[in-house]
């Protein structure tokens, strides 16, 4: 009820409440609306259109956005390149820019070299989907073990065959380096399993000879000859120099063939110590008197 101007009361209307739609109207009205979009050919076809232009739209921000990263990436990974090409060929080198302002210090060797790992990293952390990032982590490595950080070296080496394990073409080198990384920290098993791991591997079921396989086969046989193993490097050697005649890794396994399987040379005496007749004055004496009574 409600008080109008006269002072009497008007009823009001109470309104019922709405109806709560179930999960299945719900869909069935969005079913009939589409339905409807689509019997309607004009709502239709705009409908088709306006959903492909925002596709492609958002297709072609991606492409550009993944191709501009892309560039980004690759840019990093040439100034890393150079670094590293100075770093290791230093007299091939000549930086004209650099010839023009004399006081400028040319940097050194390590200078370079930590300034590749950097753009290396920088790859990785900002454009870790990009194809430069495969060479980062791969390149990465090998820079860590020259500056002798041979901890971050292992981590990259093993980062790489964990997330590339499709690259072939760079595994086995990769495998290889560790191997040394071992060697070099003095951790012998280990390096002996990823020579084997290089050894064993096959470059396809066709192939026979893997990448890197004659390197890492006079690699073990190495090991084996100096932990007093002969037999089996002289086995080992035998195989490797056989399998890989053209290989120079083939020509020094039979080198070292030659060598541990000749016969031991018997010492040669030393002249200083060769019995030499007793000329002493005291016996030459002795040996005139014995003469004389005879």
């Amino acid at each position: 009820m409600s008080l109008t101007k006269e002072g009497t009361f008007m009823p009001f209307k109470i309104r019922a409440p709405k109806k709560k739609e179930t999960l299945t109207e719900k869909i069935t009205d969005q079913y009939d609306h589409l339905k409807e979009q689509v019997l309607n050919p004009s709502r239709f076809i705009a409908f088709t259109v306006l959903t492909l232009i925002i596709a492609g739209a958002s297709l072609a921000t991606f492409w550009f956005f993944m191709k501009r990263s892309e560039a980004k990436a690759w840019a990093l990974e040439s100034k890393a390149s150079k670094l590293l090409d100075e770093a290791y060929h230093p007299s091939s080198t000549s930086p004209e820019g650099d010839a023009a302002d004399p006081n400028k210090k040319e940097e050194s060797r390590t200078e370079k070299l930590t300034k590749a790992a950097g753009f290396y990293e920088e790859i990785l952390k900002d454009y870790p989907k990009s194809d430069a990032a495969v060479i980062a982590q791969f390149q990465s490595g090998h820079v860590y073990f020259e500056l002798e950080k041979y901890k971050l070296a292992e981590e990259k080496y093993l980062a790489f065959i964990k997330e590339q394990a499709d690259k072939k073409e760079f595994l086995p080198i990769v495998q290889l380096k560790l191997a040394y990384l071992y060697q070099k920290t003095g951790d012998v098993p280990s390096a002996l399993n990823y020579f084997r791991l290089v050894y064993d591997a096959k470059n396809g079921k066709e192939e026979k000879k893997g990448i890197n396989q004659d390197h890492a086969g006079f690699e073990i046989a190495q090991i084996l000859e100096q932990t007093n193993k002969k037999s089996e490097a002289i086995a080992l050697y035998k195989k490797v120099s056989e399998d890989f005649t053209e290989s120079p890794w083939g020509v020094e396994a039979k080198t070292r063939l030659t060598l541990l399987e000749a016969p031991p040379v018997p010492p040669v005496p030393n002249p200083s110590e060769q019995a030499l007749p007793d000329a002493s004055p005291q016996k030459q004496t002795n040996a005139t008197s014995s003469n004389m009574a005879q």
